[in-house]
């Protein structure tokens, strides 16, 4: 008897292993955004994981928590701040604390076109 077997995946896609030639990268190396990220999205990412400031050092995350905990992590492990190296190039010391996005933002939805009580 001759038979031949064969041994293929039902998903297997012989081109999705060819290299990919002239496509350019969603997040290329040490690029930078356009923009910095906006301090009204910081604010929420803030109260959502409950951080209480972030300090950029050497493309290293140092996050502190509300309750004192202290993390560092390596600043590409967080996607979802992109944009945050820039943000942070503008603050002293490259740390912005909850506290201080949130007088920010106060001051940002106090608008000076609203009457202020002269009637």
């Amino acid at each position: 008897m001759n038979h031949k077997i064969i041994f293929a995946e039902a998903d297997e896609n012989p081109e999705k292993d060819k290299p990919v030639e002239n496509e350019p990268l969603d997040n290329p190396p040490n690029s930078l955004p356009k923009e910095p990220i906006s301090g009204k999205f910081l604010l929420q990412y803030f109260q959502k994981n409950s951080i209480k400031s972030i300090k950029l050092e050497d493309q290293v995350l140092i996050i502190e928590k509300n309750d004192n905990s202290i993390s560092a992590s390596p600043f590409a492990k967080f996607p979802e701040l992109k944009g945050l190296d820039r943000y942070l190039e503008n603050q002293p010391d490259k740390k912005v604390s909850r506290q201080e996005l949130e007088t920010k933002n106060n001051s940002d939805n106090t608008s000076p076109t609203k009457p202020q009580g002269n009637t």
